[in-house]
């Protein structure tokens, strides 16, 4: 190029962008560091990071409790974070007691809590091999969901003290749904009529039944506060005595001694994870949720 005044000068270089179709190119360039035959930063992330959280669902009936649950699963599972659901309602009508009425959810009924309770923690040991089955190279993240209402303090003590004696560690985080919406409500109740427990019933008659389901709950219902990590003792010495003698059905590694487990449950007294989803999303309250997974279904 010549200038106005004759000058000669040169013209800017133009720059260009090579175009790359593999990490492989942007290793070999010196772009993209190489780890162990891959491409560092072609990881997805949650094979790197060692996280197993197990969501525990909390609420009345009709609350949303499983449409919340898949939706997490949904979500998590897209990322990348393998996700599963252990429903405890679904085991209860697998073992043959679907159909069951309002009765068999009663407080006062001793036998039928029993076996609620019983099917619960089944789901939880289901859930927590699970977990370790799916993160079993050593490393990468996980997380189980169950879908049951947990509405006592002595049934999430229970969750607590369990999930404190497994080792490595797993964080136990309550998803609590509570709804006082009536519109949301009449909507959830009618969408009720379709669960496989009122199969071939009048929708009247289904419906009646639900309700006083419902109440069952109500008249034994706490929600969820920040001292319940406080008081763990009943129940945690129940499960170190059931695992000393073998009658917890969760394993645990050889190794493990009565010691440590005692000292992972002094850690879960001072501290209870939790979200609260108040009306559909009017409202959250999140405590004590840290890490790479426990923040995303938030």
């Amino acid at each position: 190029d010549i200038s106005a005044d004759g000058d000669t000068t040169m013209a800017p270089p133009i720059r260009t962008r090579a175009r790359t179709h593999s990490n492989l190119s942007l290793v070999t360039a010196g772009m993209v560091p190489w780890r162990h035959g891959e491409a560092f930063y072609a990881k997805n992330p949650f094979s790197v990071i060692n996280e197993r959280v197990i969501v525990a669902m909390v609420g009345l009936p009709a609350r949303g409790k499983s449409y919340i649950s898949k939706a997490v699963m949904r979500y998590l599972n897209f990322i990348g974070c393998p996700t599963k659901l252990f429903n405890s309602g679904n085991k209860r009508r697998d073992q043959g007691l679907a159909g069951t009425d309002a009765k068999f959810f009663d407080a006062s009924n001793t036998n039928a809590k029993a076996q609620r309770d019983q099917m619960t923690m089944e789901c939880l040991d289901e859930l927590i091999d699970w977990l370790f089955d799916a993160t079993s190279e050593g490393s990468g993240c996980a997380c189980g969901i169950l879908d049951a209402t947990n509405t006592t303090k002595e049934r999430r003590q229970k969750l607590m003290a369990r999930c404190a004696l497994v080792k490595p560690a797993v964080q136990l985080i309550f998803l609590e749904s509570i709804c006082d919406d009536e519109a949301i409500l009449q909507n959830n109740y009618r969408m009720k009529l379709d669960n496989a427990d009122y199969e071939g019933r009048d929708a009247e008659g289904a419906l009646a039944d639900f309700l006083e389901r419902v109440k069952a709950y109500e008249q034994v219902y706490e929600r969820i506060d920040d001292d319940e990590g406080c008081a763990l003792d009943a129940a945690s010495n129940a499960e170190i005595s059931g695992l000393a003698h073998g009658e917890t059905s969760c394993s645990f590694p050889s190794e493990t001694s009565l010691e440590s487990l005692e000292d992972s449950l002094a850690v879960s007294r001072r501290q209870i994870s939790y979200i609260k989803l108040i009306d559909a999303g009017r409202k959250l309250l999140v405590n004590n949720c840290h890490g790479h997974v426990a923040g995303r279904p938030v």
